[in-house]
């Protein structure tokens, strides 16, 4: 049998690789409604695979790092599904992954954000005016603060909804396509209720010197926005990214598991 390690590793890598290559167009339209640069309609669906590089180089070892550290956590609590066992478990698979994909997230948002721009050279602007590490790790406290409510409220749901229909299955195991619906509606879930932090997120990775955002604080990026737009500015972008987080739930979820289970056999 191979290690468990190995195959939470490689779950998580491969299924961190084929959501965001899919989702990628919807991440990028999303990005673009929260900027707070003002984008013609007809632009908005231009070179919608701006920054991808970055998705391809960051999804595995993000995902990767990401459920092993989960997979750690849940198993020196004996594999439990405890709501409060498995947000403990994402909170630090979380907090492991985000110091791999903040650098690449920033310069992907970036890229987004100016798509005439070439990669490298919205990476070198990124670290001319900020340095590498304040200018790659811009915003990663608010990215830790968004990915861990987020992970509280999608793992323990997911886990729950697969242990209900495991039981009224008289416990056979779940098909892939199963945990992959459970993955949507736990995915769709968190993501309406964390939008408001995804926008100052955004706000605060692809802020430029003088802006309001360019502190980095997430109280106050929250308040401009509320005060600029109100509540409906704190969901800007909440239809795209409920689509790409229900889908990239069941996507992400639903792989994971099939190739989690198919090594395991």
């Amino acid at each position: 049998m191979v290690a468990t390690e190995i195959i939470s590793i490689t779950s998580g890598a491969v299924a961190g690789l084929v959501t965001d290559s899919i989702l990628y167009p919807i991440d990028t339209i999303k990005t673009r409604i929260q900027s707070t640069r003002t984008i013609l309609k007809s632009n908005l669906y231009k070179n919608l695979f701006s920054g991808i590089p970055t998705v391809i180089a960051a999804s595995a070892p993000n995902a990767a790092v990401f459920f092993l550290s989960y997979e750690f956590i849940k198993k020196l609590n004996n594999q439990s599904t405890c709501p409060v066992i498995t947000s403990l478990a994402a909170t630090g698979g979380e907090i492991s992954a985000c110091l791999i994909r903040c650098p690449f997230e920033v310069i992907k948002q970036r890229s987004q954000d100016q798509p005439k721009l070439k990669l490298y050279q919205v990476t070198m602007n990124t670290i001319s005016e900020n340095g590498i590490l304040r200018g790659l790790y811009r915003g990663y406290f608010t990215m830790v603060f968004r990915e861990i409510p987020f992970s509280i409220i999608q793992f323990p749901i997911w886990e729950h909804l697969k242990k209900n229909l495991k039981e009224r299955q008289n416990n056979e195991p779940l098909k892939s396509w199963q945990s992959a619906i459970c993955g949507f509606f736990a995915g769709g879930t968190a993501a309406v209720l964390t939008t408001p932090l995804d926008v100052a997120k955004t706000r605060i990775m692809i802020a430029e010197k003088g802006s309001f955002y360019y502190s980095g604080s997430l109280i106050k990026s929250l308040g401009i926005i509320f005060q600029e737009s109100g509540i409906r500015g704190l969901f800007f972008g909440v239809g795209p990214r409920f689509i790409q987080i229900s889908c990239g739930g069941a996507i992400f979820l639903g792989v994971y598991d099939f190739v989690r289970n198919s090594m395991m056999a």
